[in-house]
């Protein structure tokens, strides 16, 4: 869906007659679209005749509205904000500052609204009212670089869309409908252990991401009998956990694990990763284990035939660029988290990698 340059303030409004439950609202931006300042918003039913689809005034404080992360351009960027089940009959996109440098036209590829068709209140909504929109005027800032940090409402949502691309932008991935917060497939029948939590929180939630930093980690080949290609891995591991650095492993090397050991128990919320350039990785899950009392001096990985394995899939990354990928945990207590990446490779210089790894918690 295009828009000029010369339009770069728009609201996409949606009326869904009566309060629906909704969940989160996620967008995808086209190709090079950069969008400096965007939100969801939700109102409540306000009475209002199912045919008029008028939108409640601007200044009402029914207004209840999620800032996404600014978009900064390449390529067909996932956005997502999560309501937490909270009734809304009004739902308003409100993007500021649209523009793109290819063709004088900006646009979207998807919005999509995850909910339930009726609501029913047996909790209060998550967010506070906001008095007016947090939107300011269309200034249009420089377009931020590719491997910035995560965004912060985690999701794993699909990375392809259907696809109408000028002939200059990398080739449409495959299509997927409809976005999903939860992974493509369940964890193995053989995970038994609930996600419940069964630790408590000792300190404020970190920020995207904190639990990384902790303990140790290390980089191993999925086969313990396999060798690294020569001269790889020829980056410092560390460069896994900062923001905007590259990770590069050689395509001989395909198959992956990447070993956290946080040294006891901690609530971990969510997983994120950031590929580097045109990588391909088809299968990749994020594993958790509770403390199982080795000592802290071990750093030894449960076996992976342990019960007390969880794992989550993340969506494959098909390719260019730099994709980010989320799973959510919901609050689940390990001590050890397992990144499985399974055959992985690019069409650059022969080598694969990533971009960051990072663990969202207490």
């Amino acid at each position: 869906y295009y828009i000029h340059n010369d339009n770069p303030d728009v609201n996409i409004n949606f009326d869904l007659e009566l309060n629906r439950e909704v969940q989160a609202v996620f967008l995808q931006s086209w190709y090079v679209t950069v969008i400096p300042a965007l939100e969801a918003c939700i109102h409540a039913d306000d009475g209002q005749s199912t045919t008029t689809h008028k939108m409640p005034a601007t200044s009402s404080l029914g207004w209840q509205c999620l800032s996404f992360d600014p978009i900064p351009g390449c390529c067909n960027k996932e956005r997502y904000v999560d309501f937490i089940n909270a009734p809304a009959r009004y739902i308003q996109i409100r993007l500021r500052g649209g523009r793109s440098s290819y063709n004088n036209r900006w646009g979207l590829r998807q919005v999509a609204i995850r909910g339930i068709d009726d609501w029913h209140p047996t909790a209060s909504p998550s967010v506070s009212p906001s008095v007016k929109p947090s939107l300011g005027p269309s200034s249009v800032p420089s377009s931020s670089p590719s491997t910035s940090s995560p965004t912060k409402q985690p999701s794993n949502v699909p990375s392809a869309w259907p696809s109408v691309s000028p002939s200059t932008e990398p080739s449409a991935l495959p299509t997927t409908l409809y976005p999903t917060k939860y992974p493509s497939h369940s964890p193995s029948a053989s995970l038994t252990r609930s996600l419940n939590p069964t630790v408590m929180p000792t300190q404020a939630p970190t920020t995207w991401g904190g639990l990384e930093q902790l303990g140790t980690f290390d980089v191993t080949l999925a086969n313990a009998s396999d060798n690294w290609a020569s001269g790889y891995p020829n980056k410092p591991k560390a460069n896994i956990i900062q923001s905007g650095s590259e990770y590069y492993i050689h395509n001989d090397n395909p198959d992956v694990n990447i070993n956290f050991d946080l040294e006891l128990n901690r609530e971990v919320q969510a997983v994120f990763l950031q590929s580097w350039y045109v990588t391909v990785i088809p299968a990749l899950e994020a594993c958790i284990h509770a403390d199982d009392g080795q000592s802290t001096t071990t750093h030894k990985m449960p076996a992976t035939s342990s019960l007390g394995w969880q794992c989550l899939s993340f969506d494959p990354i098909p390719g260019c660029c730099n994709k980010e990928r989320y799973v959510d945990f919901i609050n689940a207590p390990a001590r050890y988290i397992q990144i499985r990446l399974r055959g992985g490779r690019s069409s650059y210089n022969n080598r694969w990698g990533l971009r960051q790894v990072a663990i969202k918690g207490f």
